[in-house]
């Protein structure tokens, strides 16, 4: 190899890799390493102390927990919630594989910032022009709270409320 290049390097947590650089086929020296220890945070050798080497990769499981440090629950009552689209802040969310261990049942739970957020409940997007809505709870939530929202059919349509934490 004699043009530049990055190697890089990827363990089994997804977020972390090592990036060397190559340059006229030399692999160049530790302290020109790139590390991404986190979905958005990077680290060069030369600015890894003694004692830091090798950098500390921060698994999936503790970066959500450190960006994304609040909870939501919705779950079904008297609905199938899998029939469902639910919304949070305008985007379609379900429960990650780290938080399928929380959700209930018949519902999902959702890792999300501090924060105020909107919760809305639509049937699925089938080519239809016509998708059924419910109405938009909204909310506010600071660091490392959470939120039950439950989702019913009401004589007038598809429903959402807050219930309080047990």
């Amino acid at each position: 190899m004699r043009d530049d290049a990055w190697l890089v390097f990827s363990g089994k947590v997804r977020d972390s890799v090592v990036m060397v650089p190559v340059r006229g086929g030399v692999v160049q020296s530790r302290d020109q390493w790139l590390f991404k220890l986190s979905r958005d945070e990077y680290v060069l050798g030369r600015d890894l102390g003694q004692r830091e080497w090798p950098p500390t990769f921060r698994s999936e499981a503790e970066t959500a927990l450190r960006d994304l440090p609040c909870g939501m629950v919705v779950r079904g009552e008297g609905l199938v919630l899998a029939h469902y689209s639910v919304y949070l802040d305008g985007n379609v969310v379900v429960s990650s594989r780290l938080d399928v261990d929380r959700a209930p049942a018949n519902g999902i739970h959702v890792r999300l910032p501090s924060g105020a957020h909107r919760v809305t409940l639509r049937t699925p997007y089938g080519g239809s022009s016509y998708r059924e809505s419910s109405n938009t709870v909204e909310f506010e939530l600071e660091p490392e709270s959470s939120v039950q929202i439950v989702a019913r059919r009401t004589i007038s349509g598809l429903h959402l409320e807050i219930h309080p934490q047990t």
